[in-house]
């Protein structure tokens, strides 16, 4: 099958658009289930018609198995198990499912609805009546030895007393048992889920609610409702995979097949916890936003707990704090996590494998040993000594050949990544989302009080340049205040600053990103006086979407993003330079306007949906260069076929 005319998987709709299609559609379902009720006396003999066929093939064991479990504790058991099977568990799994495999909750969701529709005929066609109701000697014990009568009319009001046929009792609980199973790799998880379809069939057929023909009847309907899913929501096969199977069958010189324009199954591969705020994070959900977009399926796969999760992300491993680059970095280390990814790289079927970082261990090092998707890598950290790229460049080089399209979000970037880098690599910077930035500013400005307010978004790191901004603010002034987003107040307790000062010193912490973006509309400056260490100036772009001067280190990282007519460099750690910088923007407004009109005019270049369009073009490029490597390599092994 040609890769454009395949499908793509479908991403579940929000939580809420999910609730709202199975509200709907259960009370259609039951509404349409409920008129279609027979008169009882034709439910009974169907009923009597299942008892004697399963008489004659010898499978009549319900008054039997009934008989022998009545009276053992077991019963309460199961008589509680029928009645939260379908309204407790089933929604539940739906939500692990949802929640631990987005890619995959479509097809249940689907299969579930399916199997409704499949049912519907089969309740007007052949109503039957449960056996507890058939008068063969079958008692009703739910309604007997819990307080939950199955025949009131406030149940019956809501389900069809003679529906028997098909079990979705039992069909939905080997259906959700299998989906579950998939969405976890704990052993004993997947036992349960996949115990809970059987022990379901028991419950249905122990407490009188269903004959094993209506068991056998509902696991086919589910069958057939999964059949259904199949065809409604087709995955994507890996192109390259399957273009590489045509090069290896037609030679070298055969097409490798035009990308252009196609959608790609795409992983994007986040090193570092994705619970800890930080650029390179930043800059993955939104090229992860920025993709789907353009109608690509994109999946990230990132270092956190496994036992948490979010829509489209899977997280491979619990991290460990690093200290690298003057930073304290949050990374996933061991063989386990190793192991994890490469089971998502394999499940996955990607077409391409978008590593960040690919030299920190352990996801971007396993990930790049994958031999089913071309591999793409984004190199975002500056350093400007480089020494341990340098020192081990020979080695490191090695690994990064399988790397068929390399990226640098910055020209210091770039350099930094030069010992290792063993090929060409583009410069494609940091994407942000101008609409919606564009929008916050006015409405912000409107708000903002008579105070003068500088703003810091970073952690206390000593490279951040905190301490250099207190020192700085000694000298602004009176009417000033500094928000400081992401440093906690016990962070700045132990400073020497006077106590008029720290009143108007405001550590936020760590804080939401509506919060973080509400904190930088109502700023007047935004103050970035890191020592080093920066690839990209990302807060700093983001401010200038807003409107809002800058005020910045003089370093490689911030000058490749800031123009003079934006804001102003100072030297590095010179706390007096920022001072007067500061105090020059805050004490005259029309500069201040002149440097926001200008700094929200120079941004277009980093607006996402230009910045994914020059990634994509890095993704399909990699998809060639990879199929032609591959052709290459076969090329002798098919001239010694002929």
């Amino acid at each position: 099958m040609r890769a454009e005319a395949a499908r793509l998987p479908r991403v579940p709709r929000s939580w809420r658009a999910e609730v709202l299609l199975f509200v709907g559609a259960y009370i259609a379902y039951s509404l349409t289930r409920g008129a279609a009720t027979a008169s009882l006396d034709t439910a009974l003999d169907n009923a009597r018609l299942i008892a004697d066929l399963q008489a004659r093939l010898g499978i009549g064991v319900e008054r039997a198995l009934q008989e022998h479990l009545v009276g053992l504790p077991v019963m309460w058991v199961l008589n509680r198990l029928y009645l939260v099977a379908q309204f407790l568990v089933l929604p539940a799994a739906l939500v692990w499912v949802y929640r631990r495999r987005p890619d995959a909750y479509p097809r249940l969701r689907t299969t579930v609805l399916a199997t409704w529709l499949i049912a519907l005929p089969v309740y007007a066609l052949f109503p039957t009546a449960p056996p507890r109701l058939a008068g063969i000697g079958i008692l009703d014990t739910v309604s007997d030895q819990t307080s939950f009568a199955l025949d009131s009319p406030l149940v019956t009001a809501f389900y069809n007393p003679v529906a028997a046929v098909p079990s979705l009792h039992a069909g939905f609980a080997f259906a959700i048992g299998v989906g579950v199973a998939s969405s976890t790799s704990r052993r004993w998880a997947k036992v349960a889920a996949l115990s809970w379809g059987p022990t379901i069939a028991l419950v249905v057929v122990a407490t009188g609610n269903h004959f094993v023909l209506d068991v056998v009847v509902g696991i086919a309907a589910v069958l057939l409702g999964y059949a259904a899913a199949v065809l409604l929501h087709r995955p994507v096969p890996n192109r390259l995979e399957d273009d590489w199977s045509s090069v290896h069958a037609e030679g070298p010189s055969s097409q490798l097949g035009d990308h252009r324009g196609s959608a790609l199954r795409l992983a994007l591969v986040c090193p570092y916890d994705w619970e800890v705020p930080g650029g390179v994070r930043t800059h993955v959900a939104g090229l992860a936003q920025a993709l789907r977009e353009r109608g690509h399926f994109v999946e990230i796969l990132a270092a956190g707990r496994t036992t948490s999760s979010r829509l489209g992300v899977t997280l491979l491993g619990t991290t460990r704090p690093i200290r690298a680059n003057g930073s304290v970095a949050r990374v996933a280390l061991g063989i386990g996590t190793a192991r994890r990814v490469g089971r998502a790289l394999k499940k996955g079927r990607y077409d391409v494998v978008h590593l960040h970082e690919p030299l920190v261990p352990s996801l971007c090092l396993a990930a790049l040993y994958s031999r089913r998707s071309a591999l793409v890598g984004t190199f975002h950290m500056c350093n400007e000594r480089s020494l341990p790229y340098r020192l081990l460049g020979p080695v490191l080089r090695w690994p990064l050949r399988r790397l068929s399209a390399q990226i640098a979000v910055s020209e210091s970037a770039r350099t930094s990544a030069r010992p290792v880098s063993s090929k060409e690599t583009a410069v494609i910077p940091n994407g942000i989302e101008l609409s919606q930035r564009a929008g916050g500013r006015p409405r912000a400005a409107t708000q903002r009080s008579m105070r003068r307010r500088v703003v810091f978004i970073g952690r206390h790191e000593p490279r951040k340049g905190v301490d250099i901004l207190l020192r700085a603010f000694v000298d602004l002034p009176g009417d000033t205040h500094l928000d400081l987003v992401g440093v906690d107040p016990h962070e700045i307790d132990g400073s020497d600053l006077p106590e008029d000062l720290i009143a108007r010193i405001h550590p936020r912490g760590r804080v939401s990103d509506d919060e973080r973006q509400r904190l930088l509309s109502r700023a007047d400056v935004l103050c970035a006086p890191s020592l080093g260490g920066e690839s990209f100036g990302l807060v700093l772009v983001e401010a200038m979407a807003l409107g809002i001067p800058v005020v910045a280190s003089a370093i490689p990282g911030y000058r490749d993003v800031l123009p003079p007519r934006c804001g102003r460099l100072v030297p590095p750690g010179d706390h007096g330079a920022l001072a007067r910088a500061l105090s020059e923007i805050l004490g005259d407004p029309e500069l201040r306007a002149r440097l926001a009109y200008e700094a929200a005019t120079a941004v277009a270049p980093f607006a996402w949906p230009g910045v994914a369009v020059r990634i994509e073009d890095r993704y399909r490029h990699a998809i060639t260069s990879s199929l032609g490597r591959r052709a290459n390599r076969s090329a002798p092994e098919i001239e010694m076929r002929r």
